[in-house]
Parts: structure tokens; sequence; C-alpha cells
């Protein structure tokens, strides 16, 4: 790839359609004297995430084909809707931001320049010696990627990869790694990883204009939530390590819709109609992006305006107003969305969510969800969680308005995640795992908020910015190198002996071979996954497999296949006690399963959650209708004689 193609598609897909939009929609964000440059860039940031999937939604509701005017043509207009506005304030001579006290550079923009350098360059650091991006959900993201481009927009069929009929799953993300894809040229992996790493760095950054919104304009506060949630906090990094870059995505949305919807409810003028707007087209793009970071949005909906009430108090009039003006945000959001709620109801997840929803809430307690949080590799500890017991309630002794709506925010949130502690129905939908890994957005907001009343007393001590600059920066560069570290090797599923194995099955492999890869369990045992790079062959050989992606359990598709690609595994492995049998127990399901070739990876079978491999060449070996064909590192192909099924007919299945 080119560089100068990689910062063009930067400022084409992250800065310059929200620019334009900003712009225009909210021009008095400009002039606010609660906001800089780089609160506003981050505001921008948020908004061209939110444009490209409902532009993808609505060409595919008019039946206009994307492609690659979609990826340009949004960042073309929002620039040009940037220089018009630009040239038009210019003229009317409208005052420029709000000159701070001190103007120049102070202490604070120090560390904000530090904080964002070692932000970005721990990002890439962590995933230089990646092929492809890491774990499972890297694969589906791939995947999605990839048809995108292929179909110019959104598709239902997966063929040639995949034996899915249908996509429910949100695409926020994807539509930006597609159209990355588009501009540089990337394949769907790289361009997974690239746009990843970048959201990343963007769900840190928009922190920063919520914080400074949430408390009138202290940017000591923003800078704290920024080295809080990229330094000091091991998530969001990690999400690199997971590949979980769409819930990444909607929670580099998440603090500009906040911040809007807190606009609405408290700023002492109403918000015109396009500000409404503007604030509508992002929860549309976040709901689109991830719907359990979307429904965490809603929860932060119902708290705003109920705290407005005491702000109101006096006025009950003007809360009315804005209770509608939120109201007018949602209906907006949903009318944009409009055309895919149609769309939900042609794979599984609706109905999946709707038989866990309905539980009886007796069954579950607090301890289900201490568990799931206790899954987190990089869970808080009972020592920080005491230093933020005593951040909080300092924050409410200090009767800090930003402190009272994070914390009840987050008791919303999380009675929303288990509705079993008020006797309700409901567990599911947000996922007490999904509620704990987003935890650093509040853990940042309210750290920030309480260290900002601490600045003005350091400021009266001789040396006290210095001082202040430096511990802030110390907190950064302790956290720096854990952040910078490497994705360890247990999560990457495929490796550069894999790529060259694909490129030979590509050359010398029929175009409808047919591949058995290493399958696990994981999900308790309920789903289907990829335990080495053989979950990669279909995306980089265009060659089918045994194991669809991930998103198989959610998305329309033959109802035998579904249950075979679960239950046949495990069925191989209950009867490999020995090597005979084992060879007895796979020859069966090839043939069954019209295998011609199977493919071991790098890996081994070794990543993820089962013990040993279903592929195991020495057992392979004893198998005389396989033949080992081609061999890179430590991978392998095999050629699977389908002379020796016999009789078998394709609708013959293993006795299971």
């Amino acid at each position: 790839m080119n560089g100068g193609f990689e910062l063009l598609a930067v400022a084409l897909l992250y800065w310059l359609p929200g620019a334009g939009l900003v712009a225009f929609a909210w021009p008095e964000l400009h002039a606010d004297h609660r906001h800089d440059r780089l609160s506003r860039f981050a505001v921008a940031v948020a908004t061209s995430l939110s444009v490209r999937p409902l532009l993808l939604l609505w060409c595919k509701t008019a039946g206009i084909a994307a492609g690659p005017w979609l990826a340009w043509s949004p960042g073309l207009v929002g620039g040009a809707l940037l220089l018009a506005t630009t040239v038009r304030r210019t003229r009317r001579g409208t005052p420029a931001p709000h000159a701070r006290a001190g103007a120049g550079v102070g202490w604070v923009d120090l560390v904000l320049v530090a904080t964002i350098g070692m932000v970005v360059l721990s990002r890439w650091l962590a995933v230089r010696g990646l092929v492809v991006p890491a774990w499972g959900d890297s694969v589906q993201h791939s995947f999605v990627t990839q048809l995108l481009v292929e179909n110019r927009g959104l598709f239902e069929s997966w063929a040639p990869y995949a034996p899915m009929e249908s996509l429910t799953y949100h695409f926020g993300f994807h539509s930006v790694a597609a159209a990355w894809s588009e501009i540089t040229g990337a394949d769907a992996p790289t361009a997974v990883l690239w746009v990843g790493q970048l959201t990343g760095i963007a769900a840190v950054l928009t922190l920063y204009p919520l914080a400074l919104e949430l408390t009138d304009g202290r940017r000591a506060a923003g800078a704290v939530a920024l080295i809080v949630a990229g330094c000091v906090s091991p998530l969001p990094a990690f999400y690199a390590s997971w590949g979980r870059y769409t819930q990444l995505a909607g929670q580099a949305l998440l603090p500009v819709v906040v911040l809007l919807l807190d606009v609405v409810c408290f700023r002492p003028t109403r918000s015109p109609a396009r500000r409404l707007l503007l604030a509508a087209l992002l929860s549309a793009g976040l709901g689109l992006t991830h719907y359990r970071v979307a429904l965490l949005a809603a929860t932060a909906f119902a708290v705003w305006p109920v705290a407005a009430l005491w702000r109101w108090r006096a006025t009950p009039g003007e809360w009315l107003w804005r209770a509608g003006a939120v109201v007018a945000m949602g209906a907006g959001a949903v009318v944009l969305v409009a055309p895919w709620l149609g769309v939900l109801d042609d794979g599984l997840l609706l109905a999946v969510h709707g038989r866990i929803a309905a539980i009886d809430p007796a069954v579950f307690s607090w301890s289900d969800a201490w568990r799931a949080w206790s899954s987190i590799p990089t869970g808080l500890s009972f020592p920080t969680l005491a230093i933020l017991g005593l951040t909080a309630a300092a924050g409410i002794a200090l009767r800090d308005r930003a402190v009272f709506l994070i914390l009840a925010w987050s008791a919303t949130a999380l009675l929303a995640t288990n509705p079993f502690s008020l006797g309700l129905p409901g567990m599911g939908f947000v996922t007490n795992f999904a509620i704990g890994i987003a935890a650093y957005v509040p853990i940042a907001l309210l750290v920030g908020a309480v260290a900002a009343h601490l600045v003005p007393l350091a400021e009266r001590r001789a040396g006290g910015r210095a001082a202040l600059a430096g511990a802030l920066l110390l907190a950064g560069g302790l956290g720096f190198p854990a952040r910078a570290r490497p994705v360890a090797a247990e999560f990457q599923l495929a490796t550069p002996a894999d790529l060259e194995a694909f490129a030979w099955i590509r050359e010398h492999t029929p175009a409808d071979a047919h591949f058995q890869v290493d399958v696990g369990l994981g999900y308790e045992g309920k789903t289907a996954v990829g335990t080495d790079g053989g979950w990669w062959l279909p995306l980089f050989t265009r060659r089918s497999s045994t194991l669809p992606p991930l998103l198989y359990a959610s998305e329309r598709m033959d109802e035998k296949l579904r249950h075979d690609v679960w239950v046949l595994p495990t069925w191989i492995r209950r009867s490999a006690k020995t090597p005979e049998i084992y060879a007895k127990a796979s020859h069966r399901n090839y043939c069954y399963q019209g295998v011609t070739h199977v493919y071991v990876g790098d890996k081994r079978g070794a990543i993820g959650p089962n013990d040993t491999p279903l592929l195991r060449p020495e057992w392979l070996a004893r198998n005389p209708a396989l033949t080992l064909v081609h061999e890179t590192g430590r991978a392998q192909v095999w050629r699977f004689d389908r002379s020796s099924c016999g009789n078998w007919r394709q609708n013959m299945r293993p006795k299971t």
C-alpha cells in the first residue's frame, strides 16, 4: 500500500464527512468557549463514522449500487461543505473561537499532544507483527468487508465464502473498512486491521469533547480522560486481541451522542432543528454500528431528561421542550434506520434474543454477572475498585454535575443489563461481558471530572502546572509499554505459513474444492469456532470449508447445515478414542460433508477452547484415502480420495 493513500483515506473517512456536516448543522460549535480544536475534530470523527452506514443503507433501499464512488464522495462533499462554511464565516466576520486564559501553548496542550502520540504509537506497535487481525471476530469482520466490496453495498448471500443467506449483523464498522479497501487497495483483512486500530484511537479521542461538555469546558478533565482510557486502562486497547472492533466503533460514537444529548437537555438556549437532526443522524449511525452499544445509549436517553428536571425545575415549560427534543432525536433516528428494521427479521437475531429474554428472571443472580466480569482478562482489581469508589464519593461531595450524571447512567445501564434484579425478563440484550469491557468510558469520564477540581489548587502553587503535566505524563508513560505490547500469539489464528499455503491452494486445487478445517466449541460449547488459520481459508482461497464465519449462528441458512457445523465436530471428538476409530469416524464425516481436502493450520488447532485439535496429522496419516500434497511450515494440505466413499451419498449423515 501507498502511505499517501492511507493518509488520504484517514481524511476522507474519519474527518471530512463529519467536519462538513458539523460545520453546517452545528456552526455554534466553532465559537463555543467549552470546546477547542481537538474537541471539534473528535466530534467530526464520530459524525464521519455515523454517515457511511446510513448511506449504504439508503443506497440499498433506493436500489443504487454503492461501490468506490461512495467511498470517495462523502469526504469530497464534506470537504466542500467545510470550505464553503469557512469562507462564509470569514466573510461575515464570525468571531474566532473563544481565546482561553493564558493564550499560547499551555501545559494541557503539551499533555494532550503527548497523550495522543502515545495512543497512536501504542495502537500501531501492538499489531505491527500481525499478518491478519486477531482472534475469531476478525474473521467475520473480514468476510463482511469483502462481501460489501464485491457486492457494491449491502448483500444477502455470502457466496462463495459461506452458505448463509442473510445479513442482519450491524455493519457500520464494516462499511468504513470496505471504503478503506476501495480507496487504498488493501485486502479485506488488512482494511479491518487498519480501520480497527484507527477506530480504537477514535474511541479514546471522542471521550474528550464529552468530558469538556460535562465539566463546562475544563480541558484538564478531557486530558485526564484521554490518559485513563488511552494509556492507563488496559481497555479499549486490548480489543485488538479479540478483534472486537464493532463494539469499539460503537463506543467511538457513543460519547458524542451523549454529548449532544447533554447539549439538548442542559444548555441555556434551545437547540435548533438542524442540531437535533445531527443528533438523530449520530444516534442512527450508532444503531447500525453496534446494537448493544446503542442500547447503552438508550439508557442515557432515559437518564438525561430525568436529570434535567432539576435543572429546569423553575421553568417546567423549558423542560417539556427539551424532553420533546430528546423524543424527536430518538424518533428521527428510528426514521433514518427504518429500512433496516424490516431486514432484522430475515435472520435469527431477533428470535434468539427473544428466547433468551423470555427466560424466567428467577434463574439469574448477581453471581452470573460477576462470573462474566471475572472472565475479562484485564478486569478491575479490588484496590482499583476501591480507588474508583473514593473518587466517586469525592465527586458527590463536590456536588459535581458530571459525576452525578455518570453514576446515574452507569447504574441505569447496569440495571438494564441485569433486569432480573428488578424481577423483570430481558437478560441477554446487553451482556455483562459487553458492559464490563465498556466500563472504561464512565471510569475515564469520572476520574477526569474529579481530577479537574484539583487543577486550580495545584496551579496556585509555584511550579504547580509543571508538576501536574509531569504527573499526568508519568501516568501515561507507565501505561504505554503494556498498551504497546504486541498481540499475544494465543490470539493469532493465522501465520505467514498459512498465507503461503492459501496461495498454493488457489493455484493447485479446483474451484469447487471443499475443505475440512479444525473446529472447536466455544461459547459454553454452543457454537463452532475456528482454532487455527483454517477459519480464514475461504476468504483467501475462495474455496468452501466446513466452518462458516461465527455469524452462521444468527443468519439464515439451511438448518441441517447449521446443525452439522456444530454437531459433527462434537461427534468426531467423542469418537476419537483411538487412531483407528478416529480414522473411521472422520472418513465417514468427509464422505457425508462432500470434503475433497483437509487443511491443518500452522497453529495445529491450538487456538481456542479445546485441549486437543480435531485434526491430528499423525492420525490423518492412518487414513489411506488421505494424501499429504503440500506442507509449508506446520500448515498442511491433504487430498481426500472421494472414490473411497463407495455408495455414500451427500445426504447420508453419520450417526450422531
